[in-house]
């Protein structure tokens, strides 16, 4: 589809700017903000802060995992000597009369 056409963009490049009318002056660039300047004490009190709070949200994570932990322990043993007892009672019953 016309590939034989030569191409205009390549033949007539446009310059970048447009040049500037006789007598004018350049526009004013605004004036560069100069980069933040970085407080190393700021930046080491913001680190030694999120630290404590990783800190602080770990050790409560755990003591929730010890309760859970505890609270399962507890449940296991109960139910344990429940069926000890249940088993006690009935194996004394069958294999000793008199049985406590």
């Amino acid at each position: 589809m016309g590939s034989d056409l030569p191409d205009p963009i390549s033949q007539c490049p446009i310059p970048t700017t447009l040049p500037l009318p006789p007598g004018s002056s350049p526009p004013r660039q605004p004036p560069r903000q100069a980069p933040a300047r970085r407080d190393p004490a700021a930046e080491a009190a913001e680190i030694h802060r999120q630290a404590a709070l990783l800190e602080e949200q770990k050790n409560a994570k755990r003591k929730e995992q010890e309760e859970a932990d505890a609270e399962l322990a507890r449940r296991l043993d109960l139910e344990l000597n429940l069926s000890d007892e249940q088993e006690r009672g009935r194996s004394d019953a069958v294999h000793m009369p008199g049985g406590w």
